[in-house]
């Protein structure tokens, strides 16, 4: 298992269905930890378990930013203008976390 990996659109809606079938949502603020950051060299956002630089990304405009905020997540926080866009946060926020099996048709979300 690892934090996800989340580089297409199709594997973003897949993760946004996924999601939306939880329905913790609901409360109005809810947010998975992926598995990318720019801890290695802010502003360079790559995948942790492999190392490549992300070529997809679901930003809301005007993300990322923050030179704390360095760990991406998937926000659904429709008062912030989150709708099941991606964001960069400090890496010790208190998030739900979306894991995936090697095999990158295996989502869960936990």
């Amino acid at each position: 298992m690892r934090l996800a990996l989340v580089d297409t659109a199709e594997k973003h809606e897949a993760l946004v269905t996924a999601a939306n079938a939880t329905e913790l949502h609901s409360t109005g603020f809810f947010g998975l930890w992926l598995g990318a950051s720019d801890l290695a060299r802010e502003g360079n956002f790559v995948w942790h378990d492999t190392g490549a630089r992300m070529t997809f990304a679901k930003w809301k405009p005007g993300e990322p930013m923050g030179s704390n905020e360095r760990c991406v997540n998937l926000y659904h926080w429709k008062g912030q203008g989150f709708v099941w866009t991606w964001n960069n946060a400090p890496c010790s926020t208190s998030l739900y976390a979306v894991c995936e099996n090697r095999d990158p048709c295996a989502v869960e979300v936990f």
